[in-house]
């Protein structure tokens, strides 16, 4: 059984760039931030409110290229704009 993918939103404004508080130390070994812990405050980006809901994030069905709507211009355009995707 799979587990329902989570979305966590503001209750006030209905944004989605929700951040949240975390510690992190350096790993010399690894040769990078390590978290070890995260913290229970959550707050919108955009308005600042700590009203923070989760609910569940539909699955969405892959898309095959050959039958996807989008074409090379518009998808080279907007990374130019819009930076690259990750």
């Amino acid at each position: 059984m799979k587990l329902p993918r989570i979305e966590l939103y503001c209750d006030t404004c209905g944004s989605t760039n929700i951040g949240r508080d975390a510690c992190a130390h350096w790993d010399v070994l690894k040769q990078k931030w390590v978290f070890t812990d995260v913290y229970d405050c959550r707050w919108c980006s955009d308005c600042g409110s700590e009203c923070i809901e989760e609910r569940e994030y539909p699955e969405l069905e892959p898309v095959h290229p050959a039958t996807s709507n989008w074409d090379d211009d518009r998808i080279e355009h907007a990374a130019a704009k819009e930076g690259p995707y990750y």
